[in-house]
């Protein structure tokens, strides 16, 4: 049984924003959850009801199914996807910095296989080509820059 909930909460301009959470419970657990902010108490009622609706009537969205899709996508397709995103404005030395990632190693591996160990190893070989790390990882500093 699929059931809604809205909690109001005040950010820290004093403006109110509603949460309303959507949860399923079986044998007293939960077996999904899920949560979206509104600016409107009722925006966050009609979100609720019909979420729902479309979970009693289709039944619980299937994680195996959504794995499948997140499997086969690899870093060079989110970064691809990223860079061709219509609302994303990049700098050149974004999009130059997304393409040589695009060219390493790390583009051809699956996201569900991607590790720490992959992006250490991308940094330590980025490090030895004497360049900055820092422009491959969303702009955090991970390795100082090599003089």
């Amino acid at each position: 049984m699929a059931f809604f909930t809205i909690e109001k909460r005040l950010r820290s301009d004093g403006t109110a924003r509603y949460r309303c959470t959507v949860a399923v419970k079986q044998n007293g657990k939960y077996v999904h959850r899920e949560n979206k902010t509104f600016s409107k108490n009722t925006l966050a009622k009609s979100w609720g009801a019909k979420r729902v609706a479309y979970i009693e009537e289709h039944g619980l969205p299937e994680p195996e199914k959504e794995m499948k899709e997140i499997s086969v996508i690899t870093v060079g397709d989110l970064l691809t996807q990223y860079e061709n995103h219509p609302n994303i404005t990049l700098g050149a030395s974004k999009r130059s910095s997304l393409r040589t990632l695009g060219r390493s190693f790390l583009a051809e591996i699956k996201l569900t296989d991607l590790t720490a160990k992959h992006i250490i190893e991308h940094c330590q070989t980025r490090k030895s080509a004497r360049t900055c790390a820092f422009h491959y990882l969303s702009g955090r500093i991970v390795f100082k820059c090599c003089a």
